[in-house]
């Protein structure tokens, strides 16, 4: 099986998935925003202590000639955040919000699905699949789906209360912040 993965920011667990697809033979490609290798220039430049995050992005050198990166996005809401830019990175609006990230990493995959022939799978997480998920669909390809925070509308029948209750941790739980456009792709993409 050839199965095409993306995460836009490469996560402890998404990079440890990739490895794992990897050792299991069944990885094409692994697609994500910033990656860097022991000993490359990126990471060396990651050295640096304001460039630091650029080494949490680190991945296990198996991975290396699968690896596609689109970084873009992601460097500029990381740097944007550092210089106080917040209006860059607000939520779902901002030209460089996690949304924003989220959504080209997946139109970036749309467009490799778009060129490749033999893929028989794509795996990708929420916010960042509908896109892909669609163009796998008209190929005939599995698409596998990770949702690790759960399903939005069971957080909101049972988190909803709390934010009545307790008004002052509202601000914590972000997924209400969302609009009906994000709830509507969420939806879409299961």
């Amino acid at each position: 099986m050839n199965i095409l993965f993306s995460h836009p920011t490469g996560n402890a667990n998404a990079r440890a998935a990739a490895l794992g697809m990897e050792r299991a033979g069944i990885l094409k490609y692994f697609l994500t925003a910033i990656a860097s290798f022991e000993g490359d220039a990126l990471d060396l430049i990651g050295g640096f202590g304001p460039l630091s995050e650029i080494r949490r992005r680190r991945y296990d050198p198996l991975l290396k000639a699968k690896t596609t990166t689109w970084p873009w996005r992601e460097a500029g809401r990381l740097l944007a955040a550092k210089a106080g830019f917040h209006a860059l990175t607000r939520h779902e609006s901002g030209l460089f919000s996690v949304d924003a990230v989220y959504r080209g990493i997946d139109q970036t995959m749309a467009r490799c699905l778009k060129r490749e022939h033999m893929v028989e799978g794509i795996y990708a997480y929420e916010d960042g699949a509908r896109t892909s998920f669609e163009i796998a669909k008209q190929r005939g390809a599995l698409c596998l789906y990770d949702l690790p925070t759960g399903y939005w509308r069971s957080a909101r029948r049972l988190l909803g209360p709390e934010t009545d209750r307790t008004p002052e941790w509202a601000n914590t739980m972000t997924g209400f912040l969302d609009s009906e456009a994000k709830l509507k792709r969420k939806d879409d993409e299961i």
